[in-house]
């Protein structure tokens, strides 16, 4: 038996007056047009919530995880989580960081498309989750994704970068992933997870909010008042460099110093630092190596709360 837990997103949206909605019905029609393609329906299901992914929070990160580990305790092979595709790597990287979740697959799933399209990949990603689960390719947080090549990678829950603009396309540190279904079945691709990060248990709390500040660099840049939040991350450009001659940086990071506000760097990677590089330490700029921005953001929701 799989467990499916439905959240909305396109893959759970029809379209009504022109806009892209969530709507209940889509959900049993996910079901429907697997069980006609593959046969297979034992399912157990739940719909925690249903939300287009945009408007997704962090108090929705816990009720996913618990809406997960309640479906654990059913003795179920593996969890698939439908879900929307803009903010699947946030969710991802969330369910990544707990312990529980590393002992079965745990499969993110989304659509391109709402599934009336014919361009939508929703059903495939899903029929690839399914024959992963059932064939015990491995435990984890894995997201399922068929590209524009109509090759379907699984990638490492932890691992996905942001999207970028006009794309719905997936992109990961190094262009890692865990294997693909390129000649049918799942073919592992040999390639280690670059990315790493803690552990946590499931979160007790109801509520979980976000005190954590993720900037982006641009030339002329310039930054809030750090006093709101409890941590910040800056993200670097391509070349793991940001703008450290900027006064206004080193005006943020004496604030920092006062307020007792870590300053975390994201995208320094191994290899030959760019001179700028060298200040990062006298600023109080801490670099972690090795994780996604937005796992780093995911793993310091869950320190702080």
């Amino acid at each position: 038996m799989i467990g499916v837990i439905f959240t909305g997103g396109t893959i759970g949206s029809s379209i009504s007056d022109g806009y892209i909605s969530t709507d209940p019905e889509m959900r049993y029609m996910l079901l429907k047009m697997y069980k006609e393609s593959c046969g297979y329906d034992d399912f157990v299901t739940d719909a925690p919530c249903t939300i287009l992914s945009e408007n997704i929070n962090c108090s929705d990160f816990v009720i996913i995880a618990k809406a997960v580990h309640k479906m654990m305790l059913g003795n179920v092979e593996g969890i698939i989580l439908t879900h929307g595709s803009d903010t699947i790597q946030y969710t991802a990287s969330f369910l990544s960081c707990i312990e529980e979740f590393t002992h079965i697959p745990v499969m993110v799933v989304c659509s391109n498309y709402v599934l009336t399209d014919n361009r939508a990949n929703g059903l495939r990603n899903f029929s690839v989750a399914v024959d992963f689960i059932r064939n015990k390719c491995g435990n984890g947080v894995f997201v399922p994704y068929t590209g524009r090549d109509g090759i379907t990678k699984i990638y490492y829950g932890n691992n996905l970068l942001r999207h970028h603009i006009y794309s719905d396309e997936i992109y990961t540190v190094n262009d890692c992933y865990y294997g693909d279904y390129a000649e049918g079945g799942f073919s592992p691709s040999g390639q280690a997870n670059p990315c790493k990060n803690e552990l946590f248990p499931v979160p007790a709390g109801h509520g979980i909010y976000s005190d954590v500040l993720i900037l982006y660099p641009y030339p002329g840049m310039k930054y809030p008042d750090i006093k709101e939040y409890k941590a910040v991350i800056l993200c670097t450009f391509h070349s793991g460099t940001i703008c450290t001659a900027s006064e206004k940086l080193k005006e943020f990071m004496q604030n920092a110093v006062r307020y007792n506000i870590p300053v975390y760097l994201v995208g320094n990677g191994d290899g030959t630092d760019y001179e700028s590089c060298r200040l990062y330490d006298g600023l109080g700029i801490k670099i972690l190596k090795n994780i996604t921005e937005t796992t780093a953001y995911t793993e310091l929701i869950l320190q702080i709360n």
